[in-house]
């Protein structure tokens, strides 16, 4: 069973989950499409670094940490084959990164961290 203040670490984690959720799609659906690279980075490096919180909180909650580490790592390599891409201007890539390996890996690794969350609860 959770204390108090363990169910306000798993409570703001599922908050940033979701704003993970939000920000990664007003990327695709907003930033991209209107062609603004330099947004997104910023925004990108939000996300970088609730993801980073997350998987720091995250193991010292759950039983299963290796599996959401496992997750996380691929997300993690994929983050860091989108920023080479705009370390490189080149924006077809980072679309694509975005939509073939971020999303996948995001989902991914949320429904990891919401399951063994849930179990706790």
């Amino acid at each position: 069973m959770l204390n108090e203040k363990q169910k306000d670490v798993v409570e703001k984690i599922f908050e940033l989950l979701s704003t993970m959720d939000e920000a990664l799609k007003h990327i695709i659906n907003k930033q991209l499409v209107e062609i603004r690279y330099e947004d997104s980075l910023h925004l990108l490096n939000d996300f970088v670094e609730a993801f980073t919180s997350i998987n720091n909180a995250a193991e010292g909650l759950v039983n299963n940490y290796d599996n959401i580490l496992e997750k996380a790592l691929i997300l993690k390599n994929n983050l860091s084959d989108v920023i080479a891409a705009y370390n490189q201007n080149n924006y077809e890539k980072i679309v694509e990164i975005y939509k073939y390996q971020i999303i996948p890996a995001f989902n991914t690794w949320r429904n990891e961290i919401e399951s063994n969350l849930s179990e706790m609860n």
